[in-house]
């Protein structure tokens, strides 16, 4: 591994372990497994698997009512793809409602060349958090320290966390919410740990 910090991390969740090993409490040893067994070969599909969800970018689709919703989202997104533009030069169009929408395909090609030149693990990592915020941009914020992780799954679920404050809680929304947010937690620790 790159760093002792994350050498640590490791051992910690291996430390953790009682008489059976339990993989899916192991999320940091899984992503490391993943970029240390798999991403040499995995590095072009990997790095267009971000692009994929770039094209269809969670904060590029957005409500069109109620007014709390749009401005939530906006309010919360809106910076997010301006620092994108800004500084990783992906201009990516925001839209409402869920047609898909014809990403510049200039901005899609400078995003795979910066995911495809991360070391191994940070392309793990990115991947991971794009797949579990359903958005690049996102992904690219907690790799770049933009956001931190709990922040990246607070911006990430805004539509979830509507719509449980209108309808009530849903014991298996909130269980799949825990888990992502766990998940993501352990991207952050991850890459702060390199």
């Amino acid at each position: 591994l790159p760093s002792e910090a994350l050498a640590q991390l490791i051992a910690d969740e291996w430390a953790a372990q009682g008489e059976r090993i339990d993989a899916p409490n192991m999320p940091a040893t899984r992503l490391c497994f993943v970029a240390l067994d798999r991403m040499a070969e995995t590095r072009e599909a990997t790095a267009a698997e971000v692009v994929k969800y770039a094209s269809t970018d969670l904060l590029c689709f957005r409500a069109p009512e109620p007014a709390e919703l749009i401005a939530a989202q906006s309010a919360a997104w809106d910076p997010l793809l301006a620092w994108a533009r800004d500084e990783l030069g992906i201009a990516l169009v925001a839209s409402t409602g869920l047609l898909p929408v014809d990403q510049d395909a200039v901005a899609l090609t400078v995003l795979h060349g910066r995911a495809r030149d991360l070391d191994p693990i940070r392309l793990t990592a990115l991947a991971h958090a794009t797949a579990l915020c359903g958005s690049a941009v996102l992904g690219f914020a907690l790799l770049e320290q933009r956001v931190e992780a709990e922040q990246a799954f607070a911006l990430s679920t805004i539509d979830e966390h509507f719509q449980l404050s209108q309808w009530g809680e849903d014991q298996e929304a909130l269980e799949r919410l825990a888990r992502l947010k766990t998940e993501l937690v352990s991207v952050g620790k991850v890459l702060a740990a390199l």
